[in-house]
């Protein structure tokens, strides 16, 4: 009977050790020190929309999608756009954040709050909202894109609710990351206005 469990053990162990791959549950930032990094496959959720002749994909995780099993991904690499050419495969634009909670809104049903305050929002042809998996109180994102003649992307609005202190403001930046300009909501009608923040100044 010994002879047998030890058999047993002997055939086992190659199985778990070819189950347990290098890189069990780690995501990809844990190996920005080396050269090469290899991650477990995970779930992640992709959306898909089509505006002309473009295809924009917005990736994310099960447990900020609100998807069962609320498990499996990596906030800090699995919140991703694509935007590509459908015809030509090119892709046109690339953004891996912690982002989640993707929306699209175009001409038709543009809001403008963030046109009113976007600088180039007179050559946008659509925007993307997104928000952040962090705790930041509320946080997010407007990137503004233009289609015609060419796919450019003009730069973003990047909303700061205030949630620890100072004023809630939209910090604009062109497309090359550089800060533009920001605009400090000082209304107390306006969105997001939090009294606390305010009085601490």
């Amino acid at each position: 009977m010994r002879l047998i469990i030890h058999l047993f053990i002997l055939l086992i162990i190659p199985v778990l050790t070819h189950a347990d791959p290098k890189y069990d549950d780690s995501c990809l930032y844990q190996f920005e020190s080396e050269y090469y990094g290899e991650t477990r496959q995970r779930l992640t959720v992709v959306k898909n929309h089509k505006i002309g002749n473009f295809i924009i994909n917005f990736y994310g995780t099960p447990i900020w999608s609100d998807m069962y099993p609320h498990s499996e991904g990596c906030n800090s690499d699995d919140g991703k756009i694509l935007i590509y050419d459908k015809e030509s495969q090119k892709p046109l634009y690339h953004k891996s954040d912690i982002g989640f909670n993707f929306e699209i809104f175009t001409e038709d049903n543009k809001i403008e709050k963030y046109t009113n305050i976007f600088s180039q929002s007179d050559e946008m042809d659509f925007i993307i909202k997104h928000g952040y998996m962090a705790n930041c109180g509320g946080c997010y994102s407007v990137l503004f894109f233009k289609t015609e003649p060419e796919f450019i992307y003009l730069g973003e609005l990047v909303f700061n609710p205030a949630k620890y202190e100072g004023l809630p403001s939209y910090r604009e930046h062109n497309s090359e990351g550089n800060l533009v300009k920001e605009h400090v909501i000082l209304d107390p009608k306006d969105e997001w206005f939090n009294p606390r923040s305010y009085y601490k100044r």
